[in-house]
């Protein structure tokens, strides 16, 4: 899914030659809780010690070129390398079955999101990590 700030992003810089400067790193995160137009919900992502959003440079060594497929009919790309997150060290057992790409560390906006196949259960000194080719993100909206 992608919000409709960023969609209109895109849109101007295709269609009216507004230029978009994509971020040099997008942050990689988690929620608990369905994400509404690139708004992450209050108490949506993990506050346990340890988690954080992981850093994610905006390359061609990080992303697949854009492709589609029979499962995959619209356009979408894929994580060339592992998606590494932080070590989770306290708090609760969480299930995670949604994950976004935002252009800030912190905050409670996001531009693309998705959800797992399986959502994850993350516990205590538990880390999750995203295979490569295990995450899939394309521009498209319900």
């Amino acid at each position: 899914m992608v919000s409709k700030d960023f969609a209109n992003k895109i849109n101007a810089e295709i269609f009216g030659g507004q230029n978009y400067v994509p971020p040099t790193t997008w942050y990689f995160g988690l929620s608990t809780k369905p994400i509404t137009d690139g708004v992450i919900p209050t108490g949506g992502e993990p506050t346990n010690t340890g988690y954080q959003r992981a850093a994610i440079t905006n390359d061609q060594n990080t992303f697949t070129i854009p492709t589609y497929n029979t499962t995959y009919p619209l356009s979408f790309v894929s994580n060339k390398i592992a998606i590494t997150m932080a070590e989770i060290t306290g708090g609760n057992q969480i299930t995670v079955p949604y994950f976004f790409l935002s252009s800030e560390a912190t905050g409670t906006t996001c531009e693309v999101w998705g959800n797992f196949a399986n959502a994850r259960v993350l516990t205590v000194d538990s880390q999750l990590i995203i295979k490569a080719g295990g995450a899939i993100f394309s521009l498209e909206n319900a």
